[in-house]
């Protein structure tokens, strides 16, 4: 059940029923040769109406940008602040809270860290309010064994085996197969620095990646997704 087309007579109507909503939250940011700049936002909106869909939560319209830190030295890459997403997603969340709802599932399609806490502690400004929020990051959910390489490399991948096997699976239309290059960061660890950390913008190997992978992957996140909510529904 997807916000943006029903009448707020609808809506309304289904505020009767319940009381809980998912927001997908994504990013607009270089996903290396081969993928869109919105990735992270189709993702989200996918594993959103995938689950809305199951559950028969209702789904709000996306949020398209978010923290990009690693990314940002990129053209095309179009983050916002740390302070900017907290406070627009706070305020969004206590916009509905007024409306009647109480329950509220953001599901993130960018996992950047500075990215995450901005979403919790929008979340947490509503815990005073009688709110219930849960952020869920589907790349926390486990598919190693999903993953031709196996385990995962030491540090966040972008535009990798995974993402790359989503968007074969989710909008192949959109991939440039053609252009698909493997790059792994080779900066300095722990060291700060506003260059860019690869070449092409990919971390990780998306060479490695399938459509059948991103099918498996994807129902994977879905049905961990909706044992987190189906659990907290079932909780005392």
């Amino acid at each position: 059940m997807l916000a943006e087309r029903l009448t707020w007579k609808q809506v309304e109507e289904y505020l009767r029923r319940r009381n809980d909503v998912i927001i997908p939250v994504g990013s607009t940011e270089e996903h290396g040769y081969h993928l869109p700049l919105s990735t992270d936002t189709m993702i989200a909106i996918e594993l959103a109406r995938a689950v809305g869909e199951r559950l028969g939560i209702l789904v709000m319209p996306p949020i398209p940008y978010g923290v990009c830190r690693h990314t940002a030295p990129y053209p095309g890459t179009t983050g916002v602040g740390f302070d900017s997403l907290r406070n627009f997603v706070g305020d969004i969340l206590d916009d509905l809270r007024r409306k009647g709802f109480k329950v509220f599932y953001l599901i993130t399609g960018h996992a950047g860290s500075a990215h995450k806490v901005a979403l919790r502690e929008a979340g947490r400004s509503l815990l005073t309010k009688g709110a219930e929020v849960y952020v869920i990051d589907p790349y926390e959910v486990e598919i190693s064994d999903l993953l031709e390489g196996g385990k995962a490399p030491p540090f966040p991948g972008h535009a990798d085996e995974v993402e790359t096997s989503l968007m074969l699976h989710l909008r192949r239309e959109l991939v440039d197969e053609g252009k698909i290059v493997d790059e792994l960061p080779k900066l300095e660890r722990f060291r700060l620095t506003e260059a860019r950390p690869t070449v092409s913008g990919v971390f990780g190997r998306p060479m490695l990646a399938s459509r059948e992978k991103g099918e498996k992957i994807f129902n994977r996140m879905v049905d961990e997704i909706v044992k987190i909510i189906r659990s907290r529904e079932q909780s005392p």
